[in-house]
């Protein structure tokens, strides 16, 4: 192969598969920052509706309509909260796969500890000890029953692809039971938590074909060096000007 090719197919594997991540941190006002905040809230909303919906037997693709017409909001934002959603159904199924593979070496390997455990208690005479041997032989089929009773659950799981995701998380969903324990003073302060835990981030997803790359949301730097971010809002979360709601609403972010 030529230097030349080589240089070629260099560059063209360097633009297929090359991905770049950025981060920057913005500096935000009350207003603005109850604006994301609200976005938030809106778009956690629709992807636990998407996953109920979804958890029926259909089809995320086919809810796209009649979404965005009940909430409001430009196809991207229903594109964004259907792969975000996808990606937690796929990340949960992965991580129940991975689970599988653990259970399975762990009851193998529970399994070769009882034979020797069975072999050492046929070999010894002496009453407190074999007691004692017998207790942990006990000990260790009941660990086995219910290692085996996991992994049950987890391939019923997989074979039903059911991820059960709780948004919001289920260590924070169980400790509504226990709140004194917890450091909570009332169910009020628990529940706030739960919410801001549920919508506390959303996704914004783009295209190549698209101006910076996504219609909704751009980062642009000025001469200075500074940056600003436009974010594109649903327009049922637009103020109403003169009774009637804001075809089209943009804001500018200042970033660092």
């Amino acid at each position: 192969m030529s230097e030349k090719a080589a240089m070629s197919e260099k560059d063209s594997f360097l633009t297929d598969s090359l991905l770049l991540t950025f981060q920057t941190r913005l500096n935000v006002s009350a207003a603005q920052n109850g604006t994301l905040s609200a976005i938030a809230g809106l778009m956690s909303s629709i992807e636990r509706g998407l996953y109920v919906q979804w958890c029926k037997g259909q089809s995320l693709a086919s809810l796209k309509n009649n979404t965005i017409a009940r909430y409001q909001i430009p196809a991207r934002y229903f594109n964004a909260a259907k792969a975000s959603l996808e990606g937690k159904v796929r990340s949960v199924i992965s991580n129940l796969a991975n689970s599988e593979d653990s259970y399975q070496r762990r009851i193998k390997s529970k399994h070769r500890h009882i034979e020797k455990q069975a072999k050492a208690l046929n070999k010894e005479e002496n009453p407190q000890k074999r007691a004692q041997l017998r207790f942990g032989l006990h000990q260790s089929k009941r660990r086995l029953s219910t290692l085996k009773a996991c992994l049950l659950r987890i391939r019923q799981r997989l074979e039903n692809n059911d991820p059960a995701i709780c948004f919001g998380s289920k260590v924070l969903f169980k400790k509504q039971f226990h709140l004194e324990k917890n450091g909570y003073f009332g169910h009020s302060e628990w529940q706030q938590d739960w919410q801001d835990a549920r919508q506390s981030q959303f996704f914004i997803i783009g295209s190549k074909d698209e101006s910076h790359g996504c219609q909704l949301c751009a980062l642009t730097q000025a001469k200075d060096g500074s940056l600003t971010a436009r974010l594109r809002i649903p327009d049922d979360l637009t103020p109403r000007d003169g009774g009637n709601p804001t075809k089209r609403r943009e804001r500018d972010w200042g970033g660092q």
